[in-house]
């Protein structure tokens, strides 16, 4: 069974069915894990506000995990090819699934931005307010900007035959740059705080 996709190339029914299969759990599995990405915030921004200093760093630690760590992993799968066809693993219907998996992303930011959105103080706010506020604004802003960055650099990339060492070096960079968002802002905040 040979198919013909969007990237050009022959698909075998092997790879039809590992890109299907790839491109259903990245699309289920983005949404929960933004959710969980986009909570802490909120309780890095509660813990900031009181004196827990050791609820902070857990906060942090996990936005990491959440945000870099599957950012750079979002940007690793979405960029790897099938050796054969040099079509992309985990874009079974192409571009559509990466405008269908934006959308789904930022009509959830949106949502959770609105229910993060906190009344403004009627008095001037302290150092510490200030710093919660900004965690809880900035922290999905950059979970946000992270997975996006990563599903377009993965999937609107063009396909390239490139040596396998530049191959690794070019996903390295894009795993880095797809993680350093999230781990310098966690850590600004753990420092401000």
């Amino acid at each position: 069974m040979v198919g013909a996709g969007a990237d050009g190339g022959p698909k075998t029914g092997t790879e039809l069915i590992v890109s299907h299969i790839t491109a259903v759990v990245v699309a289920a599995v983005i949404l929960p894990v933004a959710y969980l990405a986009w909570r802490d915030p909120l309780i890095m921004s509660n813990a900031i506000l009181g004196p827990d200093d050791p609820v902070i760093v857990r906060a942090a630690l996990s936005y990491v995990l959440y945000t870099a760590v599957v950012g750079a992993s979002l940007t690793v799968l979405t960029s790897m090819r099938f050796r054969t066809s040099r079509r992309r693993i985990c874009a079974a219907w192409g571009a559509k699934t990466a405008i269908v998996e934006l959308g789904l992303l930022l009509g959830l930011y949106l949502i959770l931005m609105l229910a993060f959105l906190q009344i403004e103080w009627s008095t001037p706010p302290t150092a510490r307010q200030l710093v919660a506020r900004d965690a809880r604004y900035y922290l999905p802003a950059i979970t946000f900007i992270t997975y996006a960055g990563a599903l377009a650099w993965g999937l609107f990339s063009r396909s390239t035959t490139v040596a396998r060492r530049t191959c690794l070096l070019r996903l390295a960079v894009g795993a880095v740059a797809a993680a350093l968002p999230g781990v310098l802002a966690a850590a600004w905040f753990v420092c401000r705080s």
